[in-house]
C-alpha cells in the first residue's frame, strides 16, 4: 500500500527545500565576499549571551538576513507557527 504526504508532510518537506535553497544562496557570497567592518551592540543574561547576541547583530548587520515563516491554521486553531532568521558569516 503506497501512502503519500499528507498535507502537514508536504508542507514540512518545502518549508526544509526553502531553507536549503536559502542556505545555499547565503552560502555563495561568501566565495566573493570581502573584508567588513561594522559596530554593533547586543544583550543577554550574562557577558557570553551578550557577545554572542552582538555578533549575531554584526552578521546580521554586514551581510543581512532572511525571515521566513510559515502558519498552519485549521478551522480558526492555530496548529503551527515556525519562524526563522537565517543569516550566517565569519567574524574576526
Amino acid at each position: 500500500m503506497s501512502e503519500g504526504l499528507s498535507g502537514l508532510g508536504k508542507r514540512s518537506v518545502i518549508f526544509c527545500l526553502l531553507h536549503l535553497v536559502i542556505v545555499t544562496v547565503m552560502s555563495a557570497q561568501f566565495c566573493f565576499a570581502e573584508d567588513l567592518q561594522v559596530s554593533s551592540t547586543g544583550h543577554g543574561l550574562n557577558v557570553n549571551e551578550a557577545t554572542e547576541h552582538t555578533l549575531q547583530n554584526a552578521v546580521r548587520k554586514a551581510l543581512g538576513a532572511i525571515l521566513t515563516s510559515e502558519t498552519l491554521v485549521t478551522q480558526d486553531d492555530k496548529l503551527e507557527e515556525n519562524v526563522v532568521i537565517f543569516s550566517a558569516g565569519f567574524v574576526q
